[in-house]
């Protein structure tokens, strides 16, 4: 039997309908509402958090300052005993995202014979602060005590303003011992000049490549590898920064997988240097110099894992002895042992140098030189404290055609079908035009078509040399077991006599173990 319609029963389900998207709407409403609050909540309670490890981590700061008053017995009983940190202190306790902690604090205390402030610098990841300043200022006397050197000086300095400019060095920079370099600072060669006032070639020793320096423009044979590295400044900044732009050929370019540099195959400049090394696990770095010579950085730090890597380097006596390399946050950060870094970006998938290549160096002072780089992290400009610059213009393969610098000099690169660099003219009159075979270079010639050196090659061996007045060298080798070295060489020299070199001293363990 049906149920006859009546208008309240054909409004009951409209109702009901009406009644439910009502409902659903109020929920919408309720719920987005509720999620700006959640969220704020979320943010209080973690900028708590934060806030109490960060208070935590400056009581801690404060307390191993006591400690170290206490443990001096003259600092102590100059303030005299019992020293006790008084209200006002100043500066910052901070933290990355990789647990790096930095504390930068003045922290006044007091003592039964007087009042000081402290200025201390530390840093630490998950153990004892590590300070890398540690200063007491004595308010009466205006004297200030190093306790890490021991040093009395007179200071009226504003003490605030500095704080903040308080280098940090990591725990594993400062407090870790380090072996003596096995390997010195330079290695055996036969160098020779190509310009008209240069130096004759000669046996010599030939410093490993980690500073730009001044101008150069010569030829070497590195004896320990075999092959021959070119050396030739085209433009020269005088700042702050010794800022040369040398082209580096070298006719073995084995640390990389891409030999195409800044000017092609096989040469680059200074200011393309980069990190590479093992990733998962992350056990050691290696920079790359722009020679293709390599400098080993061996970890030093617990862990696998790049965000918590601190790599040192020890094998030679070179300006990087002792410097570690660590990750920033975004990059890798290089603290030289003389207060320097240098910052390289993040380059986990780069296909070159230049992408890995730096792109900001500080000296002790703070001063800053840049390297400014373009999407392609091609190097565009080189920027100078006060404002010297070289510029730089790229074809399509990455490679430079154009340098100029801020004076209006310049110089102008080409390139043969091979993408080995093989010409140069400079705005000083300088040209020169170099012929390979392969990516061997066979001959240097100037601008009057007179050859500067010629090369003759066994496979990749440098096995002789003529230099532009004629003299030959000559050289013969002994191949390591590993066959990434020579163990002894003996150069012919231009009289005809024969000189044996040992080598064994001048090869890193790394290469040695390879």
């Amino acid at each position: 039997m049906m149920v006859p319609k009546s208008r309240d029963n054909r409004n009951i389900l409209p109702a009901v309908v009406q009644t439910q998207r009502i409902t659903r709407r109020v929920a919408i409403r309720i719920l987005f509402a509720s999620i700006p609050v959640s969220l704020l909540l979320m943010a209080l309670v973690h900028s708590a958090s934060v806030y109490k490890e960060i208070q935590a981590s400056r009581r801690s700061v404060i307390v191993a300052v006591l400690g170290k008053i206490d443990a001096n017995s003259s600092l102590k009983n100059a303030l005299g005993a019992p020293v006790v940190v008084t209200p006002g202190t100043r500066g910052k306790v901070t933290e990355d995202k990789t647990g790096w902690q930095e504390a930068r604090l003045l922290i006044p205390v007091r003592g039964k014979n007087g009042q000081a402030v402290v200025r201390i610098a530390a840093g630490r990841i998950e153990s004892a602060w590590t300070f890398s300043t540690f200063d007491v200022l004595f308010k009466k006397s205006r004297t200030e005590v190093d306790l890490l050197t021991g040093k009395e000086t007179d200071n009226d300095a504003n003490i605030a303003a500095e704080v903040e400019k308080l280098p940090v060095a990591p725990p594993e920079f400062t407090v870790m011992d380090a072996p003596p370099p096995k390997v010195p600072a330079d290695y055996p060669c036969v160098a020779g000049g190509l310009g008209t006032s240069a130096a004759p070639p000669h046996l010599s020793m030939c410093p490993i490549d980690v500073d730009p320096g001044r101008p150069v423009d010569e030829a070497e044979a590195d004896l320990r590898y075999g092959h021959i590295v070119l050396r030739e400044t085209d433009l020269y900044l005088d700042d702050v920064f010794q800022v040369p732009l040398t082209r580096t050929y070298t006719s073995v370019d084995w640390a990389t997988r891409n030999n195409v540099h800044a000017f092609g195959r096989n040469t680059n400049h200074y200011w393309d240097m980069a990190p590479v090394g093992t990733r998962n696990p992350y056990t050691y770095q290696n920079l790359v110099l722009a020679d293709g010579d390599v400098l080993f950085f061996g970890r030093v730090s617990r862990g696998t894992g790049y965000w918590n890597a601190v790599f040192r380097h020890t094998d030679t006596a070179t300006g990087f002895y002792k410097a570690i390399a660590r990750w920033n946050g975004h990059g890798w950060t290089i603290h030289l042992t003389d207060g320097g870094e240098i910052f390289f970006p993040e380059s986990y998938d780069a296909k070159n140098m230049a992408q890995g290549g730096p792109t900001e160096m500080l000296d002790a002072l703070g001063n800053r030189l840049q390297l400014i780089r373009d999407a392609k992290r091609n190097l565009q400009e080189i920027l100078t404290p006060h404002g010297h610059w070289i510029r730089f213009i790229f074809d399509g393969e990455s490679r430079i055609v154009r340098a100029e610098d801020d004076a209006g000099h310049w110089a102008q690169y080409g390139y043969n079908q091979q993408g080995m660099l093989s010409f140069v003219s400079t705005s000083s009159g300088n040209q020169r035009h170099f012929e390979y075979v392969g990516d061997r270079m066979v001959e240097v010639i100037n601008k009057q078509g007179v050859p500067l050196l010629k090369n003759w090659f066994q496979g990749s061996q440098l096995v002789r040399q003529e230099f532009s007045d004629g003299e030959v060298y000559s050289y013969r080798y002994l191949v390591s077991k590993n066959r990434w070295y020579y163990t002894k060489v003996y150069v012919t020299l231009p009289n005809h006599s024969v000189q044996p070199i040992d080598l064994e001293g001048y090869i890193p363990d790394f290469v040695k173990q390879k």
